[in-house]
This record gives structure tokens, sequence and C-alpha cells, in this order.
């Protein structure tokens, strides 16, 4: 017998795939799942139209977007003004209004997606193809997180730690959420930290300088904070590997003024519109808006992803402390930050958590690579205290990030009521209310807080610094609420609230102001003297005059003309109002600006009216026949009182409400708000 020839059962070892490269896929398969399967989109944002003009590239060979100007629905885009579009130069083209890196990087898809039948001008398909988009980029993304990580760690533990840090961050609640403009942006800058950090590790002869010089630009395409990134990095040539710099320089230099170039020829300016930095709005609010950019509970960095907390121990690490990547890390999120605390919107507009830090997650992830570098180094007791640290951490993340980021729509609107973009300073520090823990019953308490605080806010602002004021009955939320402000003094006038003659007479108050509807209840009380209400109660035209300064907008309900008084008459004559023209019962509204009728208009049908240059104040009047109500919403907020006659709100140069009121127009026209002063005791 001639031994058995086993050469064709055995597995020939080339061919073999390891354990830990299966898990690599199927991890990568689960992180487009994981994407695709989310709930949570915010692709009706700013990445809207960058489809389109991937398109326009396609099939017009540029990114104007006058083509598809009938398709695009421009009435509806920030009424009028062209949120997401812009008109450029002396032709008046129209462009998308965003970095133009992501539509430029777009246009293979959007190619594939043509040849599919997909539209980006039809919301749906766009939905589709950026989300598509989205997740596909969302698994490179990891893979090459996966990448870095393995040049520090373990196949597994590589693993294990590419996917804590990736649901675990902005990495998810972000990239997966819509086409931002980051999403492009976070893969070049993976691949910038893996040039360099490969170098490091020796696992590369040398820095190709042409290739990062490539790499630089293209994150700055897609977004121009990269500059913050760009020179360190330069820096960082300049220490460690100068054979590289003048290679680096020169291809971004290149590229850049390649791209000035076509800016001019296109758009007839040196730099796209949000390249261009004598187009920044700033602000002097620095120090305010760098700790809650940090440590907020509205978009902080570390708030949401608290296992990047560990990075500030790197600093007790002497090995560490002056390693060149680790202070090139530190020295880039520095000059993030001061980029996003000195702009007019660092909280990010609509979206979830530190959104704008986004690009910046690789470059906490290397440094916590860097620290598990020296992992042998520490004692048992600090590796076991550093790993639970961890883990523990990690887990929070994964639920703050993809749990809430990508499956809780309350999250969304966690943005409006107040909204974000209008009231982001009084949000910033609301520990009462984070993002990351929003939920529907959350949401209604914020509702409510904010009806408390405009009504506190209307009595404190008639009333002189000190006053005790007692508004409403005993409630539990509105004595929580008046608790803190009381302490924080909210309305900076030194007035104390309270809801209840029980907490006043245990702070040993003798006397407050109230409204007359409190009157039974101040009776009550022993020895108590009543003064007059302070101030004359105000008719509707006596009260459009003493706000005359302000920007008013007025709706009818029921009927708004057969009681009018003589003097309301009178002022709506002087300002060339047509008042006196308006029958029984109409629906009617007037928006007044500085003593003069910008608008006006009544009906026998429901009227409706947005404020010119912004569409976040909607005003409906509704005569007793055609609904019988008076509408007036300010940031998704119902202001008017909703009573018969006239419903009005006041808003500041900045259009936030400083006073809503009501006047029975068709019987008493006189204010409901009637302050009053009552003393007690001895």
């Amino acid at each position: 017998m001639t031994p058995q020839d086993n050469s064709l059962s055995t597995p020939d070892p080339r061919f073999e795939i390891p354990v830990t490269r299966w898990a690599l896929w199927l991890s990568a398969f689960l992180v487009f799942l994981v994407i695709m399967s989310g709930t949570v989109r915010y692709s009706d944002g700013d990445s809207r139209y960058a489809l389109v003009a991937s398109m326009g590239l396609l099939e017009h060979g540029s990114m104007q977007l006058d083509p598809y100007a009938d398709e695009l629905d421009l009435s509806a885009l920030n009424n009028g003004h062209f949120w997401m579009v812009f008109h450029s130069g002396d032709g008046g083209h129209l462009y998308y209004d965003y970095p133009v890196g992501t539509p430029i990087f777009s246009t293979p898809f959007v190619f594939i997606g043509r040849m599919l039948g997909m539209n980006p001008l039809q919301r749906e398909d766009d939905n589709s193809l950026q989300m598509a988009i989205a997740a596909i980029l969302c698994v490179t993304v990891f893979l090459l997180l996966f990448r870095l990580s393995n040049l520090y760690l373990g196949d597994w533990a590589a693993l294990i730690f590419a996917l804590a840090i990736f649901f675990g961050s902005t990495l998810s609640s972000t990239l997966g959420t819509a086409l931002w403009s980051q999403n492009f942006q976070t893969i070049f800058v993976l691949l910038i930290l893996l040039e360099l950090a490969e170098w490091e590790r020796g696992k590369r002869a040398d820095i190709r300088g042409i290739w990062l010089g490539a790499i630089l630009f293209a994150a700055y395409l897609c977004r121009p904070t990269s500059a913050a990134l760009i020179l360190p990095v330069f820096g960082y040539l300049a220490w460690r590997n100068r054979k590289a710099l003048p290679w680096t320089m020169g291809t971004a230099a290149v590229l850049f003024l390649s791209f000035v170039l076509w800016s001019w020829l296109e758009m007839h300016m040196l730099l796209p519109r949000y390249y261009d930095p004598t187009m920044w709005q700033t602000t002097t609010e620095f120090w305010p808006h760098w700790l809650p950019l940090w440590f907020g509970p509205a978009r902080g960095l570390w708030a949401f992803t608290p296992v990047m907390l560990i990075l500030w121990g790197a600093w007790a690490m002497r090995k560490l402390r002056f390693q060149p990547l680790h202070l090139l890390f530190w020295v880039w999120i520095v000059l993030h930050t001061f980029l996003l605390a000195r702009s007019q919107s660092p909280w990010g507009g609509w979206s979830y958590g530190p959104r704008f830090f986004t690009e910046i997650v690789p470059g906490m992830a290397l440094v916590l690579l860097l620290m598990a570098g020296e992992w042998e180094s520490f004692k048992p007791s600090v590796r076991k205290a550093m790993l639970g640290f961890f883990v523990v951490a990690s887990a929070a993340g994964i639920y703050i990030h993809t749990l809430q980021g990508l499956y809780n729509i309350e999250t969304v609107a966690w943005n409006d009521n107040p909204n974000i973009d209008q009231h982001w300073k009084e949000r910033r520090w609301d520990w009462q209310h984070p993002q990351f823990l929003a939920s529907g019953h959350q949401r209604l308490d914020m509702i409510a807080e904010r009806g408390i605080a405009l009504t506190a806010h209307q009595a404190l602002r008639r009333l002189p610094e000190g006053a005790n004021v007692l508004l409403g009955a005993p409630d539990p939320l509105a004595r929580e609420l008046y608790a803190r402000w009381n302490r924080q003094d909210r309305f900076g006038r030194k007035q104390k609230l309270y809801n209840s003659m029980h907490a006043m007479q245990a702070d040993g108050v003798h006397e407050c102001y109230f409204n007359r509807s409190l009157l039974p209840e101040i009776l009550k009380l022993p020895n108590v003297k009543i003064d007059s209400a302070i101030g004359y109660r105000l008719c509707f035209g006596e009260f459009l005059a003493a706000n005359k300064a302000h920007e008013i907008i007025a709706a009818a309900k029921d009927d708004c003309t057969t009681g009018a008084a003589l003097e309301t008459r009178a002022y709506m004559y002087s300002i060339h109002s047509r008042f006196d023209s308006v029958r029984l019962r109409q629906s009617y509204i007037v928006h007044i600006k500085n003593g003069q009728v910008i608008h006006e208009a009544y009906s026998d049908n429901r009227l409706d009216y947005d404020l010119p240059g912004n569409p976040h104040v909607h005003a409906t009047s509704a005569g007793i026949f055609v609904g019988n109500y008076a509408s007036i919403n300010v940031d998704g907020q119902e202001c008017s009182m909703n009573e018969r006659g006239m419903n009005v709100v006041v808003l500041d140069e900045k259009r936030k409400v400083i006073w809503t009121a009501s006047f029975d127009t068709h019987g008493d026209d006189h204010e409901k708000v009637s302050l009053m002063k009552a003393k007690w005791g001895n």
C-alpha cells in the first residue's frame, strides 16, 4: 500500500482567513445595518441640496443650480431667503450654500443613483440616497478606525476599541443621521492621522508628502474648519520630518490656488461664501461659549462622550506628555474650539450633541491609543481602574450616541420649544433637560417651563427691583422653577417669585405684588392692606402707542370691532390702519413695527401671515364663523392668549417675545393683566 496523499484535505495556510477578519467584516456589516435602520434623520437640513449640486456636475459640468430652479421650491427656503441656496456674483447664479467637498465626492454615488432612476430633487429619493452614502461612509470610517487602532493594539482589542469609539461618539450620531459635510471630512482626517501614525510606528519608510498635502486639502474642501488641523500638521512636519514638509505644503498650496481660480471663474468670488473668512460672523462671547462646548449638557464634547475624559490623564504620563502626536492633538482641539467659540452659531443648529467636534474624534481616539501603548508601565491597580472606566464610559457613550442619537426621535424634538437657534444661551447649561436624556415627558416639561417663564417675565418687567411676586396657584413644577430662578437671579433684577402664600411667609415676606385674579387668596391674610393697581389698564390703542418702539403682531378672535375704545380707534387711524373697516366677526391680522403698519388684512375667511424674513413667526386669525381662534406661534411656541378680541404679541429687535396681551375689543377694551400690591402683618 502506498501512503495516503492528504495534500487535498489539508487547507493551504495562505488561503486561510483569520477569525478576527471574519469578525471585522461582520462588525462592518453591523455598522451598515445600524445606520440604515436608524430612525433619527437630519437629511432635510444642511445637506438637503448637496446631491442636487452633484447632479449638476454630472449633467451640466457646473455646480450651478439654475437648471433646477423651478423645482427647488425657493419660496419655502427660509421664507424666500434661500437657506441652503444662495445667489452669487454679478450673474446671480444659484449655488449650494455649504462646502463643495460633499457634492464633489458624492458624484460617483449620484451617478449610480441616477442610473437606478433616483432623482435628488425628489425629497424621498434624496433622503434614501443620502442615507445610503452615509452608511457606506460610516463603514469606511469604522474600517479606518480599526486600522489605526491595530497599530497599537492586537486584532481583537483593536476591533473592540473601534466598535466602542464608533458607536459611543458622534461618529454614529452625526455621520449616521445625514450626509453632513463632516462625513467625507472624517475619512480624510483618519487618512491624515494614519499617515503620521504609521510612520511613527515604523510601518512606513517615510511620510508621503504629496499624498498628505492632497488629503489635507480634501479635508479642507469638505469643511474649512480643517484649517485647525492643517496648521498643526505643518508644525509636526517641521519638527519631525522636514523632508516631507515642502512636498506637503506645495501640494496643498497648488490645490488651494486651483480652488481659488475655480471659485473666481465659476462664482466671481475668491472663495465660495462658506469658505470666505471675511463673511464669517463672529462673536465676542468667547469664554461663555468655550466651556459649554466642552462640558455643557446641550453640545458638550465631554458631556456626550465621557470615555474621552481619560485623555486628560495623558498629561500625567511623562513619556507621553511631549510626544509629537499628543501635542498635535491638543493644539488642534484648542484651535478648533477657538473657531467654534468665535463663530455666530457654535451650537451647530438643529442637530445632536457636539456635531461640530465630529472631525476631532479620530484625534481623540489616537491619543487613547497612545496611552494604551504605555499600558504595561501602569500599576495593576491603575490598569484595572482605567479598564473599568473605559468599559462603563463606553457603555454610556453607546447609549447616548447610538440608542438615543440614532433611534430616539425625541432628541430631534429637543431642538425645539424653545428653538435651539434662538435660545442657545439659555440652554447651554440647562442640566435639567440634557439632549441625551430627551423624552416625551421632558419635552412637555420644557414647554410648560417656557410658558411659566413667559408669564413671569411679563409680570416682572413692570415691577421695581427687589420685588416679591406671587404668581399662580401652588404647583410642584412652578415651585421648583421659581426656587432655581431665584437662586440664579434669572431676570437680573433681584426679584423673587413665589407660587404659594406658605413659601412667602416661610421667607418672612410681608409684602408682594400679585395678579388681581389672586385677590380672594390675598384677602385671607391677617391685617392685609391692598394698594391700587400698578399702572392704568391700557386699552388696545394705548398699548400699541406705549410699545411703538417694538414690533407687534396682533390677531383677532371672534370679533374685534364692536367694543373698541375711542382711544383705540384714534390711534389706529393715526397710523393709517384700516381697523375701522373691519366688519363684525371678521378675521383680522395686523403687523406693526416702529409705529407703522407693515401688514394688515381682514376677511370673512381665515387669515394666515408669516412675518417677513422669519418663518418662525406665524399668525392666524379665524373669526367666529371660520374657526373662532387666534394663534401667534413664535419659534414653535404658542404665544397667543386666544381670548375674544385682539390677541397681541410684542417682539424685541431679535424677534424674541417680551410681552403677550389680549384686549376684548368686542366688550371691555382693556388689558386683562392687572398687577396689585399687598402688605400684611404688623
